[in-house]
C-alpha cells in the first residue's frame, strides 16, 4: 500500500495543494502529513533548478500527462536530499485534471557515491597528467586503452587517436614486434619488470626509455597491462661520454654502489686487477 511504499508519495489536488503525503515523504523530509496539507511542492524547493525549468517541468505534464527527472529538495532542517520522481496527471472521464501524484525515490546516497567517484577519477586524472612520466594502459589484446598527457605530448598524437590501437598500428614494424614481446612475457609471467625500451617519438628519433610494466585486472575480470616510462636518452648520452672519459684515464677509477659492488670500473682499473671490465663489475 502507499502507506508501506519505500518511495515518497505526494498528492497534490489541481491547483497544486498537497492533499497528501506517506510516512516515507514524512521521514525523509522531516514534515509531518499536517504541516505540509494544503501547502505547495515548492515548500521543498532547493534552488537547484530554475525557474524555465519548472516551466518545462509544467508545459510537460500537461502536454503528456507525466514528467520524470530529479530534484534536489530541501527537508525541513534544511539539508539537501536528491530525489528520482516521477510525476503523473490524473484526469478524470472529460480528461479535466483533477490530482498529480509525484513518487519519488530517495537517490541522495547514490549521488553521493557518484560525486565521491567523479572526484576520485578527477585526482587521479589530475595526478597522471602533472607527473613527468608518461603512463598507458592496453587491453590483453594489445589495443591501448588509455595514456596520459605526457605520452600525448611525447608522441604528438591524441589520445583519441591512440585508443583501440595496437602497437603495430602506432610505431615501426620492429619496434611494435618487440614492445608486444616484452608484453606477452609480463602478461604470461603474471610479473611486473623493468626494462629498457628502443620507441620513436613523432620526429622519428628511437629514444630509450626506462619503462616499468605490470599486469592487473578490473573489478570485471579483464586484465590489463600497465606501464610508466621515463626517456632516460639524454641521461644515457651523458653516461657514455663519461664512461669512455674515464676509460681514457691513465689511473685506474673504481666506482662502489652502497652494496659495496663496483658499479663501474674503467679499463686501466680492471687491468691492475687482473680482469677485464666485464669480470671486474660482477666480482
Amino acid at each position: 500500500s502507499i502507506e508501506q511504499s519505500p518511495a515518497l508519495v505526494l498528492i497534490t489536488d489541481a491547483a497544486a495543494n498537497i492533499e497528501y503525503v506517506n510516512p516515507k515523504f514524512s521521514g525523509v523530509t522531516g514534515y509531518s502529513a499536517a504541516e505540509v496539507r494544503g501547502q505547495n511542492p515548492r515548500i521543498l524547493k532547493s534552488g537547484h533548478r530554475s525557474p524555465e525549468e519548472y516551466r518545462e517541468m509544467w508545459k510537460t505534464l500537461e502536454s503528456r500527462g507525466e514528467w520524470r527527472g530529479e530534484f534536489c529538495n530541501r527537508k525541513k532542517n534544511g539539508d539537501c536530499f536528491w530525489v528520482s520522481a516521477t510525476i503523473s496527471a490524473i484526469k478524470d472521464d472529460s480528461g479535466s485534471v483533477t490530482r498529480f501524484i509525484s513518487l519519488q525515490e530517495d537517490i541522495t546516497e547514490r549521488k553521493r557515491a557518484d560525486a565521491a567517484l567523479r572526484e576520485s577519477e578527477q585526482r587521479f586524472q589530475a595526478f597522471m597528467d602533472f607527473n613527468p612520466a608518461v603512463a598507458f594502459m592496453k587491453d590483453d589484446q594489445g589495443r591501448m586503452v588509455y595514456v596520459n598527457q605526457p605520452f600525448e605530448r611525447a608522441f604528438k598524437r591524441s589520445a583519441r587517436d591512440i585508443f583501440g590501437k595496437t602497437d603495430a598500428e602506432l610505431w615501426p614494424a620492429d619496434v611494435a614486434k618487440r614492445l608486444a614481446e616484452h608484453d606477452a612475457a609480463i602478461l604470461s609471467a603474471n610479473q611486473p619488470r623493468e626494462l629498457i625500451e628502443m620507441v620513436p617519438t613523432a620526429d622519428g628519433v628511437l629514444r630509450q626509455w626506462r619503462v616499468w610494466k605490470f599486469p592487473f585486472q578490473e573489478p570485471s575480470g579483464r586484465r590489463l597491462l600497465g606501464g610508466v616510462a621515463l626517456d632516460i636518452t639524454e641521461r644515457k648520452q651523458t653516461e657514455e661520454v663519461l664512461e669512455r672519459l674515464l676509460d681514457q684515464q691513465l689511473v685506474g677509477i673504481c666506482v662502489v654502489n652502497e652494496e659495496r659492488k663496483f658499479a663501474f670500473v674503467n679499463g686501466k682499473f680492471a687491468a691492475m686487477a687482473g680482469y677485464t671490465v666485464e669480470e671486474a663489475i660482477h666480482i
